[in-house]
């Protein structure tokens, strides 16, 4: 009688630790794909809850894997108290990789990130209030940043991203696009100035204010 509790107890701590883990690999895998998420948020949530379901079902076996070399590693009288003990130090491993991953993720994601990704690195100094929003499709993407720079700074990306003045733009349009791909409300009126790129693969353009240097880039292919 006491060998079978003794056996229930130990199914009981194994199936424990293997569902916190699964939680902690789940609510990590779908915030992983939450962050850094389109700007709408049904679509980045939506979106997350399906890779992230997907991701946390490949990563079954090695979280279980890790859990289990976790075990032998750790001298085996480490688990001899309770089973709130054992949860956490076979856990902590799982954990910790859900924190490092998310820290480098939002640091990947992260507007200053996405500007010297699409736009110009190092990041001039003179940048300031920069904001970012996103919407990825199966066949297109749609970016926009969206900050304010110094004239010397400005030439400078006009110079390194090879614009040019556009005029064939409509601003209401791109007004109207830009909020619904995006959610970001862009007053484009007469003082913006438009410029673009010849990129065939895709299309950038920079909307200036020529009175506050407000500046919005836009990268979509």
């Amino acid at each position: 009688m006491i060998e079978k509790r003794s056996d229930k107890t130990k199914l009981l701590a194994n199936l424990a630790v293997f569902i916190v883990g699964a939680t902690l690999t789940g609510i990590g895998a779908f915030a992983f794909y939450f962050i850094g998420g389109d700007s709408n948020l049904e679509g980045r949530t939506m979106w997350a809850l399906l890779s992230g379901a997907i991701t946390c079902a490949i990563l079954l076996i090695p979280q279980l894997l890790l859990q289990w070399a976790f075990h032998n590693v750790i001298r085996r009288r480490h688990f001899s108290g309770s089973l709130l003990k054992q949860v956490f130090l076979l856990n902590c491993p799982i954990a910790i990789l859900v924190i490092a991953a998310l820290v480098c993720r939002y640091a990947a994601t992260s507007p200053r990130s996405t500007f010297e990704k699409l736009v110009m690195k190092p990041t001039p100094e003179s940048v300031r209030d920069l904001k970012r929003g996103r919407l990825i499709a199966m066949d297109a993407a749609f970016w926009v940043l969206r900050f304010k720079i110094n004239s010397n700074d400005l030439h400078r990306l006009l110079e390194i991203k090879n614009f040019v003045p556009n005029n064939e733009e409509d601003l209401e349009q791109w007004k109207q696009r830009i909020r619904a791909n995006v959610e970001m409300d862009v007053n484009l009126t007469a003082e913006w100035q438009i410029y673009a790129t010849e990129n065939k693969k895709m299309e950038e353009y920079l909307f200036v204010n020529t009175n506050s240097l407000d500046v919005v880039f836009v990268l979509q292919y």
